[in-house]
């Protein structure tokens, strides 16, 4: 079936059919109603249209967003209401009948619109929920990493219903021979490959499908994971994890936990906590925002979401938002869903039992569960209720609960090595809430990595590590996996300071470390079912090192000088890699025409910041080479702009007055020799008075523009040129544009005049009234 919906203005809908599908192609991305959810009849549904994209410029929550939620199907005979339209995460009752309910958020911002819908499952009795695949968070590895997959968040409405599982490789890289170690345990485990023919994506990628079955064979959606594996060297993008959602009481102190937050490579991890969205009025405060474990206290009822940046030193991971949807590494957004709600009416429960457990076999045994990480611990009210998910095929295994109002109430009793799934539900008058826990009770022992005793070594020659004596107790074994963690300086300024590793899965890798100073390097083995402890190892580097050349930094450009005050350069940005000590060597460029500034102006062109002063208007470029005893610098330069502050040229100079007609014939250039010494700027007058050539009918005037006069290593001409050439021919097909050169050599001017002619028995004649020199560096608007 087609369902059209037609908007008009902000925000009546008309139906005109039914469909199950989506309602609009949002091509802005800016609406998010959420991920489709199962519920229970007359149970509290949270939507949340928080995931929307905020590339337009906007964040979800802002003023300027415009939130409208419809309801565009529902199950015959239920009427119900969402609590809000028009915010951004309201409420609903699902009921009284089971059945889908299609809820559609519309978005409107900045003139785009975009619409999302969310579907929400209800049931009549908790049995008839089908099982819920929970195949967990996208995987960030380096090649030769031994992934660990995790079902333990799978589930099913009936709280205790026994699970199996289905894993099932549904896309890996080329020539990959990556295997499940299991396809029907909990959590299977395979060792990631990059392929070199996705270099130029950067990454490969496996997707991983999740099928759990209840036992009446009822079989969930499929859900899945992305992996995503790097080269085994090079850097990767760190991984923020939020943690849970939690629902607490409005006023009661809130605690994040971000510390699951990690770097492949192991680099210690700097955190940034932001809010997100806060409910309309909350002027909640982070506290100890830059930690892994801040908090804050909800102000007003509702939804509060986060998000967390975590940044290695060399990555910053963007963020993982709590209350968005994972998103593709390639995005650089790992992003983890989980919210705050708070409520001042009994809160409902977070059941948390922390990460998965290995038990040593030594025999049946029983082992006390515990639940206290859970919110709210509501003493008296709060009730936990412990079963078992599932079991070694053989065992015998129960689970059992002591005391419903105890956290700790529960115990496990096992039997056999194998995979125990056990879940506790928590409920109080507010709802119900579970979470689910592996406990891995086995005989295997995990290895121990022995990544050698610390090393000096000199630079420049190859290193060979030792992590032979790791060890298995159980004799299984061990795969190996190196680490580079720190080097003495910031690879960011110096590429070359981070070595590679010939081979990160051998025992015994090598590296050729180039800069003095301490190496951290980092080995786990994993024996096929576990990773070892981290064991580190040191490198000191002394002694020869290849050179690299210094860095010169001539410092920023000066626009604001002025003519006759002093400049001070500053060369003190310069730097050398090695930390050599290194020398300054400043050089004039080029200065304008006619300044008298030389490199002997600079009072000590060997200094860090040398002076000089500019005696003209103009731009003053100098260039620095700095040199740490054995190769220079590549040059830097820097522009010193230089302005005359104003005032009437003193002693204006006349060089020569009416200069005689300059006779060229055929193409003889004709010259005058003009001493200039101490001269900063000519101004040429025009000729005014051609009568005074002869036969001026035969003449043709020509203004040369500055195309035909030469600007390099040539004085400025201020003025213009009249000029009168005259022919025997043809006067003016005949004639060419004569050029005309002002040179300075020295402190001499040769003014030449070089007119060529396609006519025999040619004749230029040019007359200049006078040439008139100004001193002081004054603009040449102030000579006569």
């Amino acid at each position: 079936m087609l369902l059209l919906v037609v908007v008009v203005a902000f925000g009546l809908l008309t139906i005109l059919g039914t469909a199950d599908e989506e309602l609009y192609v949002d091509r802005y991305g800016i609406a998010d109603a959420g991920p489709d959810q199962h519920v229970g009849v007359y149970e509290t549904v949270y939507l949340d249209g928080s995931g929307g994209n905020t590339a337009l410029g906007a964040n979800p929550g802002d003023s300027g967003i415009l939130y409208s939620w419809e309801i565009v199907k529902q199950p015959a005979g239920t009427s119900f209401w969402i609590s809000a339209t028009n915010i951004i995460n309201p409420t609903f009752s699902a009921g009284p009948e089971p059945g889908e309910y299609v809820i559609q958020l519309t978005v409107w911002y900045n003139g785009f619109r975009g619409s999302d819908i969310v579907k929400i499952t209800a049931y009549a009795r908790a049995d008839e929920v089908l099982p819920v695949a929970n195949a967990g968070a996208d995987i960030v590895v380096k090649h030769g990493a031994l992934v660990e997959l995790n079902a333990r968040h799978s589930f099913h409405k009936k709280t205790f219903m026994p699970l199996t599982y289905t894993w099932y490789m549904t896309e890996r890289p080329l020539d990959s021979t990556s295997a499940l170690s299991s396809t029907e345990v909990v959590n299977p485990s395979f060792i990631a490959e990059f392929n070199e023919n996705d270099m130029a994506a950067g990454t490969s990628h496996y997707e991983v499908r999740l099928h759990v079955i209840e036992i009446n064979d009822w079989v969930s959606s499929p859900d899945h994971i992305d992996v995503y594996v790097y080269p085994s060297e090079g850097y990767v993008h760190p991984m923020p994890i939020a943690g849970p959602d939690q629902r607490v009481s409005t006023g009661t102190q809130v605690n994040l936990d971000g510390s699951e937050s990690h770097d492949v490579d192991g680099r210690p991890l700097s955190y940034e906590w932001q809010f997100y969205s806060r409910p309309q009025g909350s002027h909640a405060v982070l506290s100890n925002a830059n930690t892994p474990t801040p908090s804050f206290t909800p102000d007003v009822d509702g939804v509060y979401v986060l998000f967390l940046s975590v940044d290695n030193g060399e990555y910053n991971s963007s963020s993982d938002l709590i209350g968005a949807f994972n998103q593709s590494i390639y995005d650089r957004q790992l992003q983890d869903r989980m919210k705050v709600v708070a409520t001042s009416s009994t809160p409902e429960p977070v059941s948390i039992l922390g990460p998965d457990q290995r038990v040593a076999y030594a025999g049946p045994d029983s082992l006390i569960l515990d639940a206290s990480r859970s919110t709210p611990v509501i003493s008296g009210v709060t009730r936990y209720q412990w079963g078992l998910i599932n079991k070694p095929a053989t065992s015998n295994a129960t689970v059992v609960t002591s005391d419903l109002f105890d956290p700790n109430g529960g115990q496990l009793n096992y039997d056999m090595e194998g995979d125990y799934v056990v879940r506790v539900s928590a409920a109080n008058v507010a709802r119900l809430d579970y979470d689910t826990i592996v406990y891995k009770v086995t005989t295997n022992t995990p290895p121990v990595a022995d990544a050698g005793t610390d090393q000096n070594v000199t630079a420049n020659f190859p290193v060979t590590l030792n992590g032979s004596n790791s060890s298995d107790v159980d004799l299984d074994p061990v795969a190996y996996s190196w680490s580079l963690v720190s080097t003495p300086v910031d690879w960011t300024s110096w590429p070359g300071a981070w070595p590679l590793l010939s081979e990160g899965r051998e025992a015994s890798p090598t590296f050729t470390p180039t800069v003095n100073g301490n190496y951290l390097l980092r080995l786990t083995v994993n024996d096929n079912q576990v990773y070892s402890e981290a064991d580190s190892v040191t490198v000191t580097v002394s002694g020869s090192m290849i050179n690299s050349p210094p860095v010169a930094d001539a410092g920023p450009d000066q626009p604001n000088a002025v003519t006759g005050v002093q400049v001070t350069l500053d060369g003190s940005g310069s730097s050398d890699p090695d930390t050599d000590p290194i020398t300054f060597l400043w050089h004039f460029e080029s200065v304008p025409l006619l300044s008298m500034m030389s490199d002997a102006s600079l009072a000590t062109p060997t200094l860090e910041q040398p002076v000089f002063t500019p005696d003209i208007e103009g731009i003053y470029q100098l260039s620095l080479i700095v040199n740490d005893g054995q190769v220079n610098s590549t040059a830097d330069t820097v522009n010193i702009t230089a302005t005359d502050p104003g005032g009437v040229c003193s002693n204006p100079l006349t060089l020569q007055t009416a200069l005689p007609y300059l006779p060229g014939l055929g193409e003889m250039p004709s010259i005058i020799q003009i001493d200039a010494s101490g001269i900063d700027t000519i101004r040429v007058v025009t000729t005014t008075d051609p009568s005074a050539l002869s036969d001026v009918s035969a003449l043709q005037a020509f203004i040369p523009d500055q195309n035909q006069i030469s600007e390099a290593n040539f004085i400025t001409i201020v003025g213009n040129w009249t000029i009168f050439s005259r022919t025997h021919d043809n006067p003016v097909s005949d004639t060419v544009a004569p050029s005309f050169v002002l040179e300075r050599q020295s402190d001499n001017i040769f003014f030449k005049v070089d007119v060529a002619f396609t006519g025999s028995d040619a004749l230029a004649e040019v007359q200049i009234d006078s040439l008139t020199a100004c001193r002081c560096g004054a603009d040449a608007g102030d000579c006569p």
